[in-house]
This record gives C-alpha cells, structure tokens and sequence, in this order.
C-alpha cells in the first residue's frame, strides 16, 4: 500500500506546515505538496532552473518531484487541472492518484484541492485521510497579507488602491466562488437588488462562500470513510494529540521546534462566530456553516 495517507485542507490552513514536518519526519517516504496545483509543472520546472525556495513558504516544495523524470513525464499527461483549480472528473483525478499509489517507495500526498473527492481516494486506494480546518477569519487574513507581499513598489500601491475591486482575483476566490456556486447553488439569494449588486464587490463574503461548502463537503467526505479532521488552532496549541492522530497512521509527526506558538484559545472568537453564521445565512449555508463548527469547537 504505496499511498499511506492523504493530508487536505483549504489554502492557508497550515496544510503547508504539516506537510513539511510528515516530510522531514518520514525520510524513506517520498512527500509530495500540492500534486493537483494547476501550475505544478512550471513550477517544478522553475525548482529544477533556479533551485530556490518557494517565496512565500519560504521552502523548497517541489523537490521530490525531479527525484524520476519518467514519473513526472507520466504525471504531466495525466494531470486532471491543468490551468483550473480544481479537478472536476473523479475518473481522471482517481487515475492521476492511482500513479503514486503504483510507487514502490511510501506516499504521503498533500492536496489543497481535493475536498470533494476524499471519499473516494480513500476508498479505492485504502489510505488514511486528514483534513484540516483553520479559521476563516484568519485564511482570509493571511491571503490577503500574502497577495500583498510580493511584486513591486508599484504593483503594491496598485493593489492598496485597487483592493476592493481585485481581492477575489486573490488565490482564486472568484473562479472557485464560480465553481461553487455552479456546483452547489450558493448564492445571495435573500438579498435586495442593490445588496446583490454590492455582493460582487465582497471579496470576503465570497471567500466564505467557498470556505464554507469546501469544508463541509470534506467533512462529510472523510465521515464516510473514518477520516480524521484536526483543527489549525489546536495542531499548534496541542501538538501532541495532532501527533498521536499521525501515528496511528504510521508515520511520524516530529514537531518539535517546528510550530509556530498558539495565538488562539479557541476555533473562533464569539463575535466571529455571530459574523460567520450571519455571512452563512445571507448564502443559504447556514446549515453546513453548523456543522462545520460541531467538528471542529475544542
């Protein structure tokens, strides 16, 4: 059973961290990150040319990848989303898993992008599953900060200004809020006419939109096949037990040293819960928004 355990979550939800110390942890284990990112191939390419460190991770990520150049020319023509998010066929995306659970070596794969399809990787190649779930007050925050960080003086003061107009172009609020909406049927639809008209200048509402229905449907994933879902907070505020959920999968969790310290004594605050369940609401969520907090409260 190549394909050991399968580590998901929405972006910055600290899926990134936990993925680099299963890593370091487990080194006769090949690590993959984000085997699913629409940009995977440039961005091993620019690894193998520049050999440097992700900016924003401020780690190299994709090094495994160049360790067999059959095995990333098999991976580049059987990519299920290149150029899109997310993957839309189970069939191809089931296929595409299918070449790392064939390795010889131990798998771990870590995905940001796979929440409606958990269930059944799971099923068909027996691996653990994890989800993880972070605040969504503080995901938002942290893409935003990030999407500000990097480019010019110039390209900064550009977004400064333009902000409002473009944070849904931030890692890919709007084309998943389009994905989402399509699938799922989220939508203002107890709004009037010139909220609804506002709504499409609400990055952060359609952030939660996607936050929401991508958590909940993960959930209801991993219910299925007795996965386990950790919460961001409590992986830094109780390593321990986050260690002890790891090992009962067979690999190692070595975090010592390697987490930053807690910031939270809870999932939420109770004015954020008031916020996020009002936000719920407004798209007809409110349901999934409840379930997700049942999960996850500590």
């Amino acid at each position: 059973m190549p394909l050991r355990l399968l580590v998901n979550g929405f972006f910055r939800s600290g899926t990134t961290i936990v993925w680099r110390i299963l890593k370091e942890s487990n080194p006769y284990y090949r690590v993959y990150y984000e085997p699913c990112h629409e940009r995977l191939f440039l961005l091993v390419r620019d690894y193998w040319l520049n050999r440097e460190a992700d900016p924003l991770h401020e780690t190299v990520l994709f090094d495994e990848y160049l360790l067999d150049m059959d095995f990333l020319d098999a991976l580049r023509w059987h990519h299920p989303n290149v150029g899109i998010v997310f993957p839309t066929s189970c069939d191809e995306l089931l296929s595409y898993v299918k070449l790392f659970h064939d390795s010889d070596t131990p798998i771990i794969l870590q995905s940001n992008r796979w929440h409606f399809f958990l269930d059944k990787i799971a099923a068909s190649y027996g691996c653990g599953v994890v989800h993880i779930v972070r605040n969504p007050f503080d995901v938002y925050r942290s893409i935003i900060r990030s999407s500000f960080r990097f480019g010019s003086f110039l390209k900064k003061i550009l977004r400064i200004g333009l902000g409002p107009f473009i944070r849904g172009r931030f890692f890919y609020i709007d084309e998943m809020y389009k994905y989402i909406e399509m699938r799922y049927g989220c939508s203002p639809y107890d709004l009037g006419i010139l909220d609804r008209i506002l709504w499409r200048f609400k990055a952060m509402n359609r952030f939660f939109g996607v936050w929401i229905v991508s958590n909940f449907v993960a959930l209801k994933k991993i219910q299925k096949v007795g996965g386990n879902v950790l919460c961001y907070e409590e992986i830094v505020r109780n390593p321990g037990k986050s260690k002890s959920v790891f090992e009962s999968f067979g690999v190692h969790f070595d975090y010592a040293g390697k987490l930053r310290p807690a910031n939270r004594n809870s999932f939420m605050t109770f004015d954020e819960e008031q916020r996020f369940l009002s936000i719920a609401k407004s798209i007809g969520l409110y349901e999934e928004s409840l379930h997700i907090l049942s999960r996850v409260i500590f």
